[in-house]
């Protein structure tokens, strides 16, 4: 029978195998992690460089100026003519009535007074039905926040060489 020494010898030696066998698989696991965040951080930092190519500065959005209508004026006040690239008709959000606001807000964008600018919420579900549905059900996740955005990015920089013609608001028609 071996001695009481010489077990606690054997329960050491296994202890510490098992430590060091812990530890490697501690160590697999963190350093596979932290591969896979740089890994993400790269391949995030990869996307906002190539769609960030083109967009503008914090200046030129700040003093951006619409296009707007010219019109011509008879001596007695009437219009003669109208002249523009985009026909843009400015209304203050004061003078559109409360109902055309609440339409267009529960048609397009529900949760707009709820989210800053982005529905991850609504995101999610649109992609949750288009998976369940495999790509039959497909519907729209964009703020009226994005949709604007992106009129105005890509009707003036023209992103990734196409322009979107949907009927969107602020779309210039």
């Amino acid at each position: 029978m071996p001695s009481l020494s010489a077990i606690r010898n054997f329960i050491a030696r296994l202890c510490l195998r098992a430590g060091m066998f812990g530890l490697r698989i501690f160590g697999a696991i963190f350093s596979t992690m932290t591969l896979a965040a740089i890994f993400g951080s790269l391949v995030l930092g990869a996307v906002f460089v190539i769609y960030g190519k083109g967009l503008p500065g914090h200046d030129e959005l700040a003093s951006y100026q619409p296009k707007t209508i010219s019109r011509i004026y008879s001596g007695e006040g009437h219009i003669i003519d109208e002249f523009a690239t985009e026909r843009r008709l400015f209304a203050a959000a004061d003078e559109i009535p409360d109902l055309v606001k609440a339409a267009f807000i529960s048609a397009e964008d529900k949760n707009f007074y709820s989210h800053a600018g982005y529905d991850p919420a609504g995101m999610a579900a649109a992609l949750r039905d288009a998976i369940v549905s495999r790509g039959e059900n497909l519907r729209g996740a964009s703020t009226i926040t994005q949709q604007v955005m992106k009129n105005f990015l890509s009707g003036r920089f023209a992103l990734c060489g196409t322009q979107d013609q949907g009927n969107h608001f602020g779309h210039a028609h």
